[in-house]
């Protein structure tokens, strides 16, 4: 035997471990980069491990969620105590059984303790016996032990997933083997399975089932009685299969999982998907647990069936959920861009950790790019199965959305697509990217937002991140706002209150990148000042062919105050201004700007243009400023004048002081009201911009 170790099937995750780029192998292909012969298996959809004749355990495939540190640059897990005896894997966490009969187990999973995963290895708690074999399935875990008894706790075959289920000996006699899903063979050859009691008159009729005994109140162990035996192995998933003492395999197929469709039996010419990736820390970030499957009508025709939605709920959040798990940035992008478009979107948000920023924590930075990987290769994953499931003929439009850490796993995704030249990239009809640590100018993506310098990541940027943009010339558009201590870096710097180019905290710049649903800019691609989530679904809507959304800051399609307004205030509080000219002006064009609030007027002080061009100020407002709509105005020496509308709320309200940034080059064209006017209402009807979701109808 040489110990080689051979794939075939789907390789979107890189499961197949191919030295190249592959897609679906339906021949075995020989797994690259082992150090060592294999003499022990086990794999799962988006990764595989093995257990070397030398006693690592090296892995391959999608990341298992678990933080920097645990593996090294071959992906050998790093900390195993003891020999590795026997190994399982399943999802997103793997578990060694050790020569002294413990288990360690690392990734996102719980079954193995009560709490959840995704820390290092941990040792299995609870057992009594040494352990010799252990069996994983989506949160659960059931163990051999050497005296043939056995334990299974969490989730089981069917079940509907208390944690806290732990059961010694559920089976009616001591085993030989165990399986995932709660299977046992018994010494005597027979196969019993843990079912919930719920579900036997379905089972009966597929398996054969009969009851042997009940163990708690919702759990049942039942006998495989239709399948031949004695049996020596067995294992589960689309069915139970088993290997006989002759060394033949016998399975019985399922009616609970179902093959994919051909590529030929889903038309998905009319399907618009956009794929939304929300920034550090954004909810959701739990990982849903497995059985919470959606309905048939809540998702893509290519998601339909057990197994298709089995696939639908490992690449995206949930459509039942609160928040579509896009972010708010990208949701109110997609949302917007529907409303506008005669196109129906489908709103999918990719189901990656998006870890929280967290700069004081030594890993931090390995921990961002273990997230980054894994949402990149989901949505491969994703785009793949898209790309192969749709007829040929008959591709859907893809639009892909992402904010922050969420742009970042956009361009990787990209990254790749253009490495291995996968066919998925010509699904992707357009790419809108929010505050992106990898903006840039002239690399391929289009700028259409104020930035003019870079992200503060931009030596992660992968230069097929530029490939891509290029050969696919207007579909990347990158939407940085001016100041953006994320996606601007040189200039968020020159305000003078960033410290940290990547900590997010109150510095103006940090809150310029947290508050895009509340801000406004010049729009590139209407050349007009709108707010900037507008900006981006004007980016959809021109992929789409849709009429553009014409608006500037201050007119709104509605005029009720409860709808919300882009800027909030209240009496009593404060506001954080910013004006810029730009970049590299010399002399700046004035020294001083006079900032007034329009009902009286209302002076609120002075600020000084420095070096660069830049005047930013903390504004105090009167107590006694009317409740209502009023135009903020900056004006410089020569008399020009820069505004935008904000509502001034009861003092009573709470209400986080806004920040809000004027483009110097961005002159007003509308007259100011006169002194003598009270309150006065904008020009031409126009109001405060308000709530982004409810900029009227479509086209």
């Amino acid at each position: 035997m040489t110990g080689q170790i051979q794939c075939w099937g789907s390789n979107a995750a890189r499961q197949l471990g191919a030295a190249t780029a592959l897609g679906i192998s339906t021949t075995p292909v020989t797994v690259a980069g082992m150090k060592g012969p294999a003499v022990a298996i086990s794999g799962t959809w988006e990764h595989g491990c093995a257990i070397l004749a030398n006693d690592q355990v090296q892995c391959w495939g999608s990341a298992i969620a678990a933080p920097a540190g645990t593996f090294d640059q071959d992906r050998v897990i790093r900390g195993i105590e003891g020999k590795p005896r026997a190994i399982a894997s399943s999802y997103h966490h793997t578990c060694i059984v050790v020569e002294s009969g413990t288990i360690q187990c690392l990734g996102y999973d719980g079954a193995y303790n009560d709490e959840n995963g995704g820390e290092g290895l941990v040792v299995v708690e609870g057992l009594t016996g040494k352990a010799v074999d252990v069996a994983l399935n989506y949160g659960s875990m059931c163990v051999l032990f050497d005296n043939g008894s056995t334990h299974c706790r969490g989730f089981t075959y069917g079940h509907d997933g208390n944690r806290s289920t732990r059961l010694d000996n559920p089976f009616t006699g001591p085993a030989s083997a165990i399986a995932k899903g709660g299977c046992a063979v018994l010494v005597s050859g027979e196969l019993q399975c843990l079912m919930r009691t719920a579900d036997l008159t379905y089972a009966d009729s597929r398996y054969g089932y009969q009851v042997a005994k009940v163990v708690d109140p919702t759990l049942t162990v039942v006998r495989v009685t239709n399948m031949p035996g004695p049996l020596v192995a067995a294992d589960t998933g689309g069915g139970i299969c088993g290997v006989l003492l002759d060394g033949t395999i016998h399975c019985l197929a399922a009616d609970l999982y179902v093959e994919p469709p051909a590529p030929s039996d889903v038309d998905c010419s009319t399907d618009t998907l956009f794929i939304g990736a929300r920034g550090s820390g954004q909810a959701p970030q739990q990982v849903r647990d497995q059985d919470q499957i959606p309905h048939d009508d809540d998702v893509p025709a290519i998601f339909r069936g057990t197994w298709a939605k089995s696939r639908y709920i490992t690449y995206f959040w949930d459509p039942h959920e609160a928040t579509t798990g896009m972010g708010p940035e990208i949701e109110t992008i997609a949302r917007v861009a529907e409303d506008h478009s005669s196109t129906s979107i489908t709103f999918l948000g990719l189901n990656y950790r998006a870890t929280p920023v967290d700069v004081l924590n030594p890993s931090y930075d390995d921990t961002y790019r273990a997230s980054v990987d894994d949402g990149a290769d989901r949505l491969v994953e994703a785009l793949t199965y898209i790309d192969e499931h749709c007829a040929p003929s008959t591709p859907p439009k893809v639009i892909l959305g992402g904010y922050s850490q969420g742009a970042h796993v956009i361009q990787d995704a990209l990254a790749r697509i253009e490495e291995e030249d996968l066919p998925a990239g010509d699904l992707i009809t357009k790419v809108i990217l929010v505050g992106s640590p990898l903006h840039t100018a002239g690399r391929g993506d289009r700028p259409i937002g104020e930035a003019t310098t870079q992200g503060t990541l931009i030596a992660l940027r992968k230069q097929a991140t530029d490939g891509f943009a290029v050969s696919h010339g207007g579909v990347v558009d990158s939407l940085c706002a001016w100041g953006d201590l994320v996606c601007d870096e040189g200039n968020a710097r020159s305000i003078g209150n960033a410290e940290n180019a990547f900590a997010i905290h109150n510095s103006t710049a940090a809150q310029i990148h947290t508050h895009y649903p509340e801000s406004a800019s010049i729009c590139g691609i209407t050349s007009k000042r709108q707010p900037n989530l507008v900006c981006g679904a004007n980016s959809v809507l021109q992929a789409l062919g849709d009429p553009l959304i014409d608006i500037e800051t201050g007119q709104s399609e509605f005029s009720n105050p409860d709808s919300g307004y882009l800027y909030n205030g209240k009496q009593g509080g404060k506001i954080t201004v910013g004006w810029f000219f730009g970049q590299n002006i010399g002399n700046p064009i004035q020294k001083i700007l006079n900032w007034k609030m329009y009902s009286t007027p209302t002076e609120l002080g002075t600020s000084l243009v420095n070096e660069d061009g830049i005047s930013l100020a903390e504004l105090p407002l009167p107590e006694d400023l009317p409740i209502g709509q009023h135009r903020l105005v900056a004006m410089d020496e020569q008399g020009n004048h820069y505004s935008h509308y904000i509502y001034i709320h009861p003092r009573s309200s709470t209400i986080d002081p806004p920040t809000i940034m004027f483009n110097g080059q961005n002159t007003d064209t509308t007259p100011l009201p006169e002194p003598s006017t009270p309150n006065p209402e904008p020009p031409s009807g126009d109001v405060p911009t308000g709530s982004l979701g409810s900029l009227g109808g479509g086209s």
